[in-house]
């Protein structure tokens, strides 16, 4: 539904001057890579149990997180653009 929005707002609103806050349960791959496709800087929230190997190797808690791209993550991508993509990033 959230891209849905994105795709009405994109011609209303001026992204490239907006980071898209989302709190707790909207981060997955597929929108990650659908807002990064549409050039639209973003800021997930996480809920401290999920990608806890990524977020174990953090040195603190405000720095960037690098969730990895892994097969298992991409089954989930419905969008067969943004799974090309996917596949393409390590």
């Amino acid at each position: 539904m959230l891209k849905e929005h994105i795709k009405t707002l994109k011609d209303k609103v001026d992204f490239k001057n907006t980071i898209l806050l989302l709190d707790r349960g909207y981060y997955s791959l597929e929108l990650k890579l659908f807002l990064e496709k549409h050039g639209i800087k973003y800021i997930f929230r996480l809920a401290s149990n999920v990608y806890e190997k990524e977020i174990s190797n953090m040195e603190n808690i405000d720095e960037n997180l690098k969730i990895k791209n892994t097969a298992e993550r991409q089954r989930s991508i419905t969008d067969e653009n943004l799974l090309k993509k996917a596949k393409k990033e390590p």
